[in-house]
């Protein structure tokens, strides 16, 4: 996890929302899908929805950095922590 300020406020506040949900029996995942829609309209208020830094931009670096993460677990659990030979 990031140590800047503002990563560790949204991080605390998303867990702190889960928990309550989780505590009380409502459905996780309709939370976590509720949350990334104002999250990303958020993010385009804010960043707009063009250019490097528009809503577009972040969203294809957020799934290719979730490919490279599944391509790495994949390649650990084929290979082991040692790798391909």
């Amino acid at each position: 996890m990031s140590t800047y300020s503002e990563d560790i406020r949204a991080y605390e506040a998303v867990t702190s929302v889960a928990k309550e949900a989780n505590d009380v029996g409502e459905d996780l995942r309709s939370l976590a899908s509720a949350m990334l829609a104002h999250a990303s309209s958020f993010y385009a208020a804010v960043h707009g929805r063009e250019g490097p830094d528009g809503l577009p931009a972040a969203l294809m670096q957020i799934v290719q950095a979730h490919a490279t993460h599944a391509a790495r677990e994949h390649e650990f659990k084929r290979y082991g922590p040692s790798g391909q030979a």
